[in-house]
């Protein structure tokens, strides 16, 4: 079984999000996380491209076996 990871809308959520995936990793066979475009703009109120992150999402998909979503907020909006 492999684990998905979407964190929330906010930069701030990649700190958190790379401590989760860091805790839940060793339950996995594979773990992937999204890190989402708008986070490297360097806007701190920028808001996430559902279109473009969806097609990043569909590819990472692609790559998992069996999976479950692991997500916060705007990552929950997204899957």
């Amino acid at each position: 079984m492999d684990i998905l990871l979407l964190p929330g809308n906010s930069k701030k959520n990649k700190v958190w999000i790379d401590k989760v995936e860091l805790e839940m990793k060793p339950l996995f066979e594979h773990s992937a996380t999204n890190y989402y475009d708008h986070w490297w703009q360097g806007e701190d109120d920028a808001v996430i491209d559902m279109e473009a992150e969806l097609s990043k999402l569909e590819a990472t998909v692609d790559q998992l076996k069996s999976y479950i979503v692991f997500a916060k907020s705007a990552g929950a909006v997204l899957a």
